[in-house]
């Protein structure tokens, strides 16, 4: 795999590393100046830790930025752990509640505010209901799903508003309130 790397304002690829991993993207790095690595300001990133460790060693002075696409995929992946966790406990206590989480599992994964309000007939509840509705329903009945749920909407709107002041108050307002697996 490759290492790309680009100008945060201009968005112009400066070059292209053929190996990612660290000695090599060190040894890379390294035949620049320190001067001149010192004046590098921001450097937005994934969560992958060799790249964490590579701009705490070559570039001293920059802040590092975690990219909200990654952001919003590890919280994604947690909760969808979380709800699979609590979806096969239900598998025997209640299977319509185990087939609701199964078979409903894209919606527990949208923006709550992009659910239809129109309703369609639900056969594990025999009556009409609409996406959020279902969802609504789930979470009264999934105590610690629901904190989880929560907690990853909000992250979604602090992340679709670009807020980072919101971000990070949603960060420690919920962050007692989570599963093991959300807490990441």
């Amino acid at each position: 795999m490759s290492f790309l790397f680009m100008d945060g304002i201009s968005h112009k690829i400066l070059d292209i590393v053929e190996n990612r991993k660290l000695p090599a993207l060190e040894d890379y790095f390294s035949r620049f100046s320190y001067q001149a690595r010192s004046q590098v300001k921001y450097i937005v990133m994934d969560m992958y830790s060799p790249y964490i460790q590579l701009a705490k060693r070559c570039f001293p002075k920059a802040n590092i930025v975690l990219d909200t696409f990654h952001i919003v995929q590890l919280v994604n992946r947690a909760f969808n752990q979380t709800r699979i966790r609590e979806m096969n406990q239900e598998k025997t206590k209640n299977p319509k509640l185990y087939r609701m989480l199964k078979r409903d599992w894209k919606l527990y994964l949208q923006d709550f505010l992009t659910l239809s309000e129109s309703r369609k007939y639900c056969h594990s509840l025999k009556q009409l209901i609409s996406p959020s509705e279902k969802v609504d329903y789930v979470m009264s009945k999934k105590e610690n799903l629901r904190q989880d749920y929560y907690f990853y909407q909000d992250i979604l709107y602090a992340v679709k508003r670009k807020d980072f002041r919101l971000f990070e108050s949603y960060l420690e307002r919920w962050k007692k309130k989570l599963s093991s697996k959300m807490q990441t």
